[in-house]
């Protein structure tokens, strides 16, 4: 009798176990790499992905390889993938879809794009600063009444 019983908890056990190892993804991904117009590394580049039907947006940033990695993404589509960087000009790709788990793989090679900046001025006022070039390091004020 007790053989019988280990037999059917461990019958119970193994069924538990099996139904686990079947458990569903929900989800997408999305990875590639930036590049520059010669094919160099565009690190630091910002990736906004737009599931344009929920307006839900993924972000990501290239690494130092020019890599970059989204997980977790809503299948299907359509995506809106816009890739930027300081000093190159904005990629934007419309009508992306995502099969449901697989991982998406979005290269992109930016162009080159020149920007003028305007002048920037910086003022400060000292009359009211509490800082006194008489003193330096650390400051204990104490206010006896």
């Amino acid at each position: 009798m007790r053989q019988l019983v280990k037999l059917i908890l461990l019958a119970v056990i193994c069924t538990f176990a099996s139904l686990v190892s079947f458990a569903q993804v929900t989800t997408s991904s999305m990875s590639g790499k930036i590049t520059g117009l010669n094919g160099e590394a565009a690190s630091g580049a910002t990736v906004v992905a737009v599931h344009t039907p929920s307006g839900t947006q993924y972000y990501s940033i290239a690494d130092n390889n020019g890599y970059y990695r989204i997980q977790n993404m809503k299948p299907g589509g359509p995506y809106s993938v816009e890739v930027s960087l300081l000093g190159y000009g904005t990629n934007t790709q419309k009508g992306v879809i995502l099969a449901l788990a697989e991982n998406y793989v979005c290269n992109v090679r930016l162009q080159e794009e020149s920007i003028s900046l305007d002048e920037l001025v910086v003022m400060a006022d000292a009359a009211n600063s509490t800082m006194n070039n008489d003193r330096a390091g650390s400051v204990t004020s104490l206010d006896i009444a």
